[in-house]
């Protein structure tokens, strides 16, 4: 199954600045208004191949470093730059590990030999990623959408983890009970990650 690939919001401001484009002037060698730009830097994007094509050649990047698959083939960043984009896609690897034994823990996926039968994975490399002692590949990063992942939150860190189609047409009403239970642990858990938070940031009042 081909899967469609997606652009790394960063990697996109990155390279735009390296050409010293602004947003409206990059949209517009790609034939598209502002907005679309601004989108796709705000992790909120639905590239076309073509556009994700055009960009690349425009900005002077490869498309695997444009779609997060290697830091390889972007632009000549200085050190810093380079250490923080080798960062932040540890971050994005560890967001899609966890967002993947989130829909575990739902029983959204069962099994990992099945998904990785059904999206044409090789059962070694998803063990690997999993135990992260192998980077996860930019093009699977979509593959978790269908199933309620959040593509903000792994690319950017905005929650929740886990998006569930409000659209899906459900006639089960065990299917139906099911999402609820798991719509109802989803919200529990992220409630416990944001008072965790709040409790970092506020001071403890007396």
């Amino acid at each position: 199954m081909e899967t469609k690939r997606i652009i790394n919001p960063r990697r996109l401001k990155i390279a735009r600045e390296e050409k010293k484009l602004n947003q409206k002037d990059l949209a517009e060698k790609i034939g598209k208004a502002q907005s679309a730009i601004s989108y796709i830097e705000m992790g909120r994007n639905n590239t076309s191949e073509q556009d994700i094509e055009k960009l690349s050649k425009i900005l002077g990047v490869t498309v695997d470093y444009l779609t997060g698959v290697t830091i390889e083939g972007g632009p000549k960043l200085d050190h810093i730059r380079m250490t923080e984009l080798e960062s932040d896609k540890l971050k994005i690897d560890d967001r899609w590990v966890e967002t993947y034994n989130r829909l575990k823990n739902l029983k959204i996926i069962e099994f990992d030999a099945d998904f990785a039968d059904e999206n044409g994975l090789p059962r070694v490399n998803l063990s690997l990623v999993l135990s992260k002692k192998s980077p996860v590949p930019g093009s699977w990063i979509p593959l978790l959408e269908s199933l309620g992942g959040n593509l903000d939150y792994i690319y950017s860190n905005r929650h929740p983890i886990i998006k569930f189609n409000k659209s899906r047409k459900v006639s089960n009403p065990e299917e139906l009970a099911f999402n609820i239970r798991a719509l109802q642990k989803n919200i529990e858990e992220d409630t416990k990650m944001l008072n965790h938070l709040l409790n970092q940031l506020l001071p403890t009042t007396q």
